[in-house]
């Protein structure tokens, strides 16, 4: 979970799975919560806060790859990438407003994304910005997570802001010397 000072925290979850075409069976599946990326956090704020959006979306596109080092905060991209493709589906949480809650979906299809997928972020495709890493780990269960063209593969990202509608203790509302 990342924390703004105090007065907000993200946090949200990826869900990967790989499909065979022929039976429809899943053949392997992982799910990571996310972390949230500094620079694509601050992106996300400043396109809300103005208005302003690139290529009507600020985050456009879902990218997998076979990189496994932890994902840090201030990660500006995958470790390794392999593919991108447009987010299919767009989906607000209904009735939330604390948290604000969205979804984004992506499908490779058999012939894209081939090769071991450990990686997923949510990116702005025109700046390179990411919103979120999630890494499989040793949390998964073991095997390889590895895509054929045997597979499709759906990934789904999770993103939630809470604000904290609370000054924090540090805060300079929240002293005494603030009070008139």
């Amino acid at each position: 979970m990342s924390r703004i000072r105090g007065f907000a925290s993200a946090f949200g979850r990826a869900e990967v799975e790989a499909r065979n075409v022929r039976t429809g069976e899943v053949d392997w599946r992982w799910e990571k919560r996310n972390k949230l990326l500094l620079p694509g956090f601050a992106l996300l704020l400043n396109s809300a806060l103005s208005g302003q959006t690139e290529n009507g979306e600020v985050f456009s596109h879902i990218a997998v790859g076979t990189g496994s080092t932890a994902s840090d905060e201030t990660d500006t991209a995958l470790q390794t990438e392999i593919e991108r493709i447009p987010v299919a589906t767009w989906v607000p949480a209904p009735g939330t407003v604390n948290p604000v809650c969205f979804s984004a979906y992506a499908l490779f299809g058999p012939e894209e994304a081939i090769g071991s997928v450990n990686e997923v972020g949510l990116v702005n495709n025109v700046l390179g910005a990411f919103l979120n890493r999630a890494v499989a780990d040793e949390l998964v269960p073991a095997g390889p997570h590895v895509k054929t063209v045997e597979q499709t593969l759906s990934v789904l990202i999770e993103i939630c802001v809470e604000l904290n509608t609370e000054p924090p203790e540090s805060s300079p509302e929240a002293s005494p010397e603030a009070s008139p």
